[in-house]
């Protein structure tokens, strides 16, 4: 029984026949790259059904990191190699992920398809990372439009119109993977995934403020620069003492005076690693106590390690502490709230808190809106200074508000240095024009020009300062405009607020009726009327070498005229006084004459006889004040040559004779 092997022979011609040539294989596509499709797909709301989505725990988890990719990435192309990671910013970052997970689990259940949930999740993931692409895409082209172009209605657009946009994507999806027939159907299946998705998707993804970008700009090139001052935020008893120092500076602020309008100022340092913002804000505060009549009206906020101590550091929570208290001690009818904020700004738009080594939340427009009306505050002037802070704009922007920016929403702002008491902005907009005017609109069309001219002698690009103007707030600010210029009716106001008390004796009444208004109003224009008869204008025309050459073609001449008009208006204004005139007068009456005489003179100046050779005595020392002032310019510019070339004569030979006794 055994079967013998059979040999095979080959196929004759099998070496004769050509080998088919081998077909090229198209390298497999994998599942994420096939979703990624899908996502745009479901973005642009069409039909995709599981059969070509594969569905996965892995797919939800990769389209949960994919869909961080995108503010990542933005930030990354804005800011380059400047920047950290700031892992701080992780839950921001991930918070749809959630949002999107609750919205999921109510739209199954009402689907009433809940094994369907995974399905739902990666669907919801997937167009979240779609939109979101497409959303900084565009931001991407907006910030880089030609000049002139005025692009900015388009970002809050972009921004609520995406998440609207998330919304209705996710309820259309929803439906069809569910299975449900949009165009038929029951009503209320249909519109319970729409309903769902525009409360749980887009309200809070529109509304809830975000830094979503894990990378964040980087200063610590300038912070190993700044000097290691020991009085920091890490002693710990500067760091206990920060909510003492923020409570007083809250409480000195002061109630309003009714029946005038006033201004409230707060001032905000964010980086605390450069002086020149603190600064700026101090020498703002000043000007607010002593030009805008905002004394006891103030609070600085600053960042800064040499005031950790005496000073509260700036942060959303101090601001919004700031602005409660602004709002209870304001009447939000009649009153102005000046808002500062100086520091640097990002592309994305970030107003910069940072106080090393202490972890601020960096303040952005949504944020800062978010503020100025939780807090209540009708009337706002708000000015942004630093880079990028155009984009402040369209979010703070209404009816009543004011707001001013010292850049475009893609244009760096200068100035910014360690050494420098000011920015450019802060300047030309607050240190000169607003010593020129009370007005806010005005000083930013004053300002503008100055830093334009700064910048291109620096050779920089044009910052571009922008102004938005309530139709509401222009009749607000003429009010106060109007009180701060007429000493009268900040005479009326002191005495409204009770600082002008009624006179007790004769000697005090009279000095009330010396010393009224209308007589202090005039003493104050006939003194700066006066002052500018010799001021650098005049000056520079009678000695053009007066200033060491330099004159109103020099582009420190702004400077130069600004420090006289700040010179002129302290000694005017508070040698004007009415309390310290009233005092005085009152004081030196008694000195001067026995209580029978001024009792006689008052009871003169009650009659109507008296009154008017009072007013009429008010009228001729006015004029002869304006007078004098004139006669006595004149003689000065006449003889103020003469005396140069003594000077310079005498000055001569003196040198001549230290060289002979050498």
């Amino acid at each position: 029984g055994r079967i013998a092997p059979v040999a095979i022979a080959p196929y004759p011609e099998a070496d004769a026949m050509p080998m088919p040539a081998p077909v090229p294989l198209a390298p497999p596509v994998s599942s994420l790259q096939r979703n990624i499709g899908n996502a745009f797909r479901f973005a642009f709301f069409a039909r995709v059904t599981e059969g070509i989505m594969p569905v996965s725990w892995g797919q939800v988890m990769s389209f949960a990191l994919l869909s961080m990719a995108a503010p990542i990435a933005w930030a990354l192309a804005a800011l380059g190699g400047k920047g950290y990671w700031n892992l701080t910013s992780l839950p921001d970052a991930t918070f749809h992920v959630p949002v999107l997970l609750f919205a999921v689990v109510l739209v199954a259940q009402a689907l009433l398809c809940v094994e369907k949930t995974l399905a739902l999740l990666q669907a919801f993931l997937m167009i979240a990372f779609a939109i979101d692409v497409i959303y900084y895409a565009l931001f991407f082209a907006l910030y880089r439009l030609p000049d002139g172009i005025d692009a900015s209605f388009a970002f809050p657009l972009a921004y609520y119109g995406c998440a609207l946009w998330m919304a209705v994507a996710c309820a259309v999806a929803a439906m069809r993977l569910a299975g449900v027939n949009i165009p038929g159907g029951v009503v209320n299946t249909r519109l319970a995934p729409l309903l769902i998705s525009g409360l749980c998707i887009a309200l809070p993804l529109s509304t809830v403020n975000r830094d979503r970008s894990l990378w964040e700009e980087d200063y610590r090139q300038e912070k190993k620069a700044a000097p290691v001052a020991r009085n920091d935020i890490t002693s710990e008893d500067n760091f206990y003492r920060q909510p003492i120092l923020l409570e007083q500076e809250l409480a000195a602020v002061r109630p309003q005076r009714n029946g005038a309008t006033e201004a409230f100022f707060i001032g905000v340092a964010g980086y605390g690693h450069e002086d020149v913002f603190r600064r700026e804000i101090d020498s703002v505060t000043k000007l607010f106590r002593q030009r805008f009549d905002a004394d006891g009206h103030t609070i600085r906020l600053i960042n800064n390690p040499k005031l950790a101590a005496s000073a509260p550091i700036a942060s959303v929570t101090s601001l919004r502490a700031s602005l409660k208290r602004v709002a209870d001690m304001m009447n939000s009818e009649e009153d102005v709230l000046v808002l500062f904020l100086t520091s640097h700004g990002s592309e994305t738009h970030r107003f910069s808190m940072e106080l090393w080594p202490m972890q601020f939340k960096e303040l952005d427009p949504v944020k800062l809106r978010s503020l100025l009306d939780e807090s209540g505050i009708k009337n706002r002037v708000v000015v942004v200074s630093a880079c990028y802070s155009g984009g402040f704009i369209n979010a703070l922007k209404n009816d009543d508000t004011l707001v001013i920016t010292a850049s475009a929403p893609d244009r760096n702002s200068f100035g910014c240095n360690n050494e420098n008491d000011w920015t450019y902005f802060g300047r030309a907009y607050f240190d000169e024009a607003l010593r020129k005017t009370f007005s806010f609109i005005e000083a930013f069309e004053l300002a503008k020009p100055v830093i334009a001219e700064r910048e291109k002698k620096e050779d920089f690009k044009p910052s571009n300062p922008q102004m938005s103007v309530g139709k509401n707030i222009s009749a607000t600010l003429e009010r106060l405009q109007a009180q701060l210029a007429d000493p009268a009716l900040r005479v009326a106001a002191m005495e409204a607020a009770g600082k002008l008390k009624s006179p007790t004796d004769a000697a005090s009444r009279y000095a009330a009726q010396r010393f009224d208004r209308e007589f202090i109003a005039q003493s104050v224009r006939v003194c700066k009327t006066a002052a500018q008869h010799s001021g650098p204008e005049v000056i520079v025309a009678a000695q053009p070498d007066a200033y060491g050459g330099l004159n109103a073609d020099s582009s420190l001449w702004p400077q130069l005229v600004g420090a006289w008009q700040r010179y002129i208006d302290e000694v005017c204004d508070r040698t004007s006084d009415p309390l310290m005139l009233r005092t005085m007068y009152a004081q030196l009456l008694r000195e001067a004459a026995t209580r029978q005489d001024v009792n006689a003179m008052q009871q003169f100046t009650d009659t109507a006889t008296g009154a008017g050779w009072l007013r009429t005595e008010k009228i001729t020392e006015l004029r002869m004040t304006a007078e004098l002032a004139r006669i006595q310019t004149e003689y000065q510019t006449r003889h103020y040559k003469t005396f140069l070339d003594e000077q310079k004569r005498i000055y001569k030979a003196f040198q001549n004779d230290l060289k002979g006794r050498k």
